[in-house]
């Protein structure tokens, strides 16, 4: 009889500013992830990068012997998949490429470095798996060594997200972990997240707040404890009023001896409650949530979905056009002609494809990049396209990676005036594939574009059609148009050379 075959076996590593995990889960039938094994190895990379700026060589050291038995115990669990992610610490380390490279060479494990809000994509993902959250409004707080990820969704998307510079390990060491006013110095340190949750609660109520990381964990376990709860799942505010007041009545070795806390869990869990007390006394609720997910469960998630095949490209469409919405709303932008010249770029795009020869995760960065062309008119309506790049630079768009941010903020700087080239810093920073993909995308938006040039939407739909190294259009709209085709007249120079074919207006 033949022996059964094994479910696949699925991979997720994290390494962290305080520790490095892995998780591996087999994928039964269903697609139902069981998981299998969960390793923990507490290198803090955080305390060499956010006192020094680079990661010592014998913290290195410790973290890639960690990452070569991670890598072993794949072995032996027989990975077929996996991915492995650095955070914070290894993002902002001056040797972070050193790092990376070293864990490539000596453990074999291909390290990628994830930005802050993949990294709350990832989680939010996790927390909407795990929660029941139907139509409420979530605020997902994940706290890490290095960072803490504020996460706004509702009806299972992201709606806003910030990654702010205030994680536990972080605070340590900048503020003085073993000084006397050291929660006081935590404290007014951590009000910079009020100004954030105002303005995206503004119109809003949150229904549900929720709290991921180890010290959330540690958190719902030390109020089970202490409170004799049957669970570990909701802690109260008083009851988090009480055992930060504990924390801070205590030394380390105390919290150690008294509340049975780790030595790298003793130090980091106060700032990390504080965080939590802070949010909660200004939301105005009375408990939060522990699901008891992180980062790893969600990148489990997300090798869960690629098996399903349900995200080609690894691009969930649906909420990176949340997210660019919400960026075009915060930044008072044009919808209706945003609207607009997006449809007119998707009507070049489809048809036209055979020329292109580009791929749906490409038409997505198109889309992207025409709801969010003209943002940089908040700041000023000259040069606004440069401006159009900076903010989308420097604002999180759930879903895509920092690679795919950065296309989208070339395409949409090169809406207008100067065309893509090397005399240009932010197009030499791209690979030869990339401004292939920029030149060919921004000409078709610099036709959109022009299209409704005056932000009256007289042009309703544009209709293509190929003829041998032809590209005929013939516009449908209200009345003759004639600025609208002035208007494209000009702009037939780029299209036509980043795509090699004339073009006929008919």
């Amino acid at each position: 009889m033949p022996k059964k075959a094994r479910p696949p076996r699925l991979a997720a590593i994290d390494v962290g500013s305080n520790a490095l995990r892995m998780q591996v889960a087999e994928l039964l039938p269903g697609f139902v992830l069981k998981p299998i094994k969960t390793l923990r190895s507490p290198v803090r990379l955080g305390r060499d990068v956010f006192s020094h700026q680079a990661i010592s060589d014998g913290t290195m050291k410790k973290a890639v012997r960690a990452m070569r038995s991670f890598g072993e115990w794949m072995e032996k669990l027989e990975v077929s998949q996996y991915t492995a992610v650095a955070t914070s610490a290894a993002r902002e380390a001056a040797n972070g490429k050193q790092f990376l490279d070293t864990v490539r060479k000596e453990s074999g494990i291909d390290l990628q470095l994830l930005a802050g809000e993949e990294e709350a994509r990832v989680v939010y993902m996790a927390v909407s798996r795990r929660l029941p959250l139907g139509d409420r409004t979530v605020l997902v707080v994940d706290i890490g060594g290095g960072s803490v990820e504020l996460i706004l969704g509702k009806d299972s998307r992201v709606q806003a997200l910030e990654s702010m510079k205030m994680g536990t390990v972080r605070m340590l060491q900048r503020l003085g972990g073993s000084s006397q006013d050291f929660a006081r110095r935590a404290r007014e340190y951590v009000e910079a997240t009020r100004s954030w949750v105002d303005y995206w609660l503004q119109e809003q109520q949150v229904d549900l707040f929720v709290a991921t990381g180890g010290n959330a964990e540690e958190l719902g376990d030390l109020a089970q404890r202490l409170f004799h709860k049957p669970t570990n799942d909701v802690v109260s505010q008083s009851e988090l009023d009480h055992i930060v007041g504990l924390l801070e009545s205590m030394t380390l070795e105390e919290r150690q001896k008294k509340l049975g806390l780790r030595a790298d869990r003793a130090d980091v869990l106060l700032p990390a409650l504080l965080v939590l007390q802070t949010l909660l006394r200004q939301l105005g609720m009375d408990s939060l949530v522990l699901p008891h997910v992180g980062l790893k469960d969600g990148l489990l998630e997300d090798l869960r979905f690629q098996a399903l095949g349900q995200r080609p490209d690894g691009l969930d469409r649906e909420q990176v056009l949340s997210s660019v919405l919400q960026l075009g709303r915060k930044y008072d932008f044009d919808e209706a002609h945003a609207r607009k010249v997006t449809e007119l770029s998707l009507q070049l795009f489809d048809p036209l494809q055979p020329v292109h020869k580009l791929t749906p995760a490409h038409r997505l960065l198109l889309e992207a990049a025409a709801w969010l062309h003209d943002v940089g008119k908040f700041i000023n309506f000259s040069a606004h396209h440069k401006h159009s790049h900076y903010i989308i630079m420097a604002s999180p768009l759930v879903g895509l990676s920092t690679p795919q941010r950065a296309l989208v903020a070339a395409i949409a700087r090169y809406h207008r005036k100067a065309e893509p080239g090397v005399q240009h810093e932010l197009f030499r920073n791209l690979n030869f594939e990339e401004r292939g993909i920029v030149v060919k995308l921004s000409a078709l938006l610099r036709l959109a574009e022009a299209l409704d040039a005056e932000h009256g939407g007289m042009v309703g739909q544009i209709l293509v059609r190929l003829n041998k190294h032809k590209v005929h259009l013939t516009l449908v709209g209200e009345g003759e148009m004639l600025l609208e085709r002035w208007a494209v007249a000009t702009k037939l120079a780029p299209f036509e050379k980043a795509l090699g074919v004339k073009m006929v207006i008919a």
